[in-house]
């Protein structure tokens, strides 16, 4: 079986595009709520649905900067082929149908009619798995994994 990882990183880079854009018009309107009218008397109610819409706009901001930081790393990262579980390495674990991209976190996702879950370096299935090859197992949460492919 053979995977076309530069379309694999392609999907995954149109996909945190697609965040971003939802996470930065999300922010738009809720900071469009946020503002109160300067030198105005304002309402309680009013007040309160500014903070909260403040508070919205902030998180929506704290998402498009991850989607930004997500969007360098795919950048960064290298999808060549190879052998190791290592950054942009997609690996197959054996009884499972879908493989995981090693790259940024995702949901699950479809790439040339395969599913997909892309997972960060960070997480602690990478961490377990990190520098293996096809055939060796890890355990991780009391449970035994074997890869079966990489690629």
């Amino acid at each position: 079986m053979t995977i076309d990882k530069e379309a694999l990183k392609r999907k995954l880079h149109s996909l945190e595009e697609g965040d971003l854009q939802r996470a930065e018009h999300a922010y738009e309107q809720s900071f469009g709520f946020a503002r109160v009218a300067q030198g105005e008397t304002v309402e309680a109610d009013d007040l309160s649905q500014a903070v909260q819409s403040r508070n919205l706009a902030e998180q929506y901001e704290a998402q498009a900067h991850d989607h930004r930081e997500h969007l360098a790393q795919l950048d960064a990262v290298s999808f060549a082929a190879t052998q190791i579980v290592k950054p942009g390495a997609v690996v197959k674990l054996g009884g499972r149908d879908r493989m995981l991209v090693i790259a940024v976190a995702t949901a699950e996702f479809e790439c040339e009619g395969r599913a997909f879950l892309g997972i960060s370096s960070k997480a602690p299935l990478y961490k377990a798995m990190e520098g293996l090859e096809a055939g060796e197992s890890f355990d991780l949460n009391d449970r035994e994994f074997e890869i079966e492919s990489v690629w």
